[in-house]
């Protein structure tokens, strides 16, 4: 489940590894494939599991990344 999105691979990065640090698989989804009527979609994105998605939300808001959370 896809729960934030960035368009800077650094900050992308970042969100993982803390999300890893803390104890969270971060589904591999880096890259961003999707192509819309508007063309393609740079952004990449940071996935976990359904079952780590609050935790994961709450760990990115308290690390100052709430901005890049898709909900």
């Amino acid at each position: 489940m896809n729960i934030a999105r960035t368009y800077d691979l650094g900050i992308a990065a970042i969100m993982k590894s803390l999300l890893l640090e803390e104890g969270i698989e971060v589904i591999e989804s880096f890259d961003s494939g999707h192509v819309s009527i508007a063309g393609a979609d740079p952004s990449y994105y940071i996935a976990v599991l359904p079952d780590d998605e609050y935790r994961a939300c709450k760990i990115l808001r308290d690390h100052n990344f709430g901005q890049f959370i898709m909900s």
